[in-house]
């Protein structure tokens, strides 16, 4: 849940992916191992933030279709995770400004 107003929260998650955990057809295993949204998406005060992993990715096959990630069957935890400190941001708390409120 984000704080209220006038703290300020963004995102920008990055998700690693276990490179086991790929279709063994997919075109560019570097290029699929990981997902971001690719810009900071800024979150209303008193609202709800979620994130399901891994079930909701899928990478794209060497003949263009898309195919779900095979997930670890025994640990399907370990099959993709957040890259520390892109989950969240200050963008504001209150009279502090952005630059001195990020976080590492």
């Amino acid at each position: 849940v984000t704080p209220d107003f006038p703290v300020l929260l963004a995102s920008c998650p990055l998700v690693q992916f276990e490179r086991s955990c790929l279709p063994s057809n997919v075109s560019d295993r570097d290029q699929q191992g990981s997902f971001s949204l690719g810009c900071r998406v800024l979150l209303p005060p008193e609202s709800f933030l979620t994130l399901r992993l891994p079930f909701v990715y899928g990478a794209e096959t060497r003949d263009g279709s898309t195919s779900p990630l095979k997930h670890l069957e025994q640990q399907p935890e370990l099959t993709a995770w957040l890259v520390g400190g892109t989950a969240l941001q200050i963008v504001s708390a209150g009279h502090v400004a952005e630059k001195e409120a990020n976080v590492p």
